[in-house]
């Protein structure tokens, strides 16, 4: 997608206001455009020979069409949706259902974040498990995949986010599967005393890296949830491990 002078966007937009008769082939001509363009851009994905690359590569490209998607719909705001209403209107049901940003969402992911999610996600997860490590990582790739679960998730029609509960169940995991092994690993070579102020210190860190790669909202709670999930295993599971063993 080319940048494109204003006077264009304003004949686009007049065309919208006077051709209301060829509202429904505007949008399907419209529709096939994006999803040429996002087509393509999934070919030049697929070139990135490793997951690192790839990841890079996805955040650089959706960051460029989350943008475009934001400005594209404005001169298409007079195009009805499938109601029979305009999608400028905030009021109207349908307005959002026909949108040109929820039609290039809807594109995007359908024919390359559906393609790619697991490839991205196992990404992210070895990222966030470097930072646990103290390796310096590159947190505006994992903060891009947050971004994008959550705005892929909105353009959905279902009220359940999809995306951002994958995000979550993957963060999530992976956050049970570093620590497991490394909490009996610190019992036994340091003891359980040390271990509560070192369980103490983990829950700390994780709220904080929590906060800066899940989304915060209240509607989705992936922090909660994140943290239920941390008391679970640095203090239940480990108590219930803990009394089994001097039994």
């Amino acid at each position: 997608m080319e940048d494109v002078p204003l006077m264009d966007w304003h004949d686009v937009y007049q065309i919208a206001v006077w051709e209301s008769k060829s509202h429904d082939h505007i949008r399907a001509s419209l529709t096939e455009t994006i999803r040429e363009y996002v087509l393509n851009v999934l070919q030049g994905l697929l070139s990135n020979q490793d997951e690192s690359s790839l990841l890079k590569a996805y955040i650089v490209q959706w960051n460029k069409f989350a943008n475009r998607s934001e400005t594209l719909s404005l001169p298409f705001g007079p195009l009805k949706a499938m109601g029979g209403q305009q999608l400028g209107d905030p009021n109207r049901r349908n307005a959002r259902e026909g949108s040109v940003k929820k039609i290039m969402l809807e594109t995007w992911n359908s024919c390359i974040y559906e393609v790619l999610q697991q490839t991205l996600l196992d990404s992210a997860v070895k990222l966030i498990q470097s930072d646990r490590c103290g390796q310096l990582i590159d947190s505006s790739l994992v903060i891009g995949i947050s971004e994008s679960c959550v705005i892929l998730s909105g353009a959905q029609s279902t009220k359940k986010p999809k995306y951002v509960s994958q995000l979550e169940h993957v963060y999530i995991e992976g956050t049970k599967n570093f620590y497991r092994s490394r909490i009996a690993e610190f019992v036994q070579e340091h003891g359980i005393r040390s271990y509560t102020e070192y369980a103490g210190q983990k829950l700390i860190e994780e709220e904080i890296r929590g906060r800066r790669y899940l989304e915060t909202k209240a509607e989705y709670d992936s922090l909660s949830k994140l943290m239920d999930a941390c008391v679970q295993l640095f203090v239940v599971d480990y108590m219930v491990s803990y009394n089994l063993d001097t039994e």
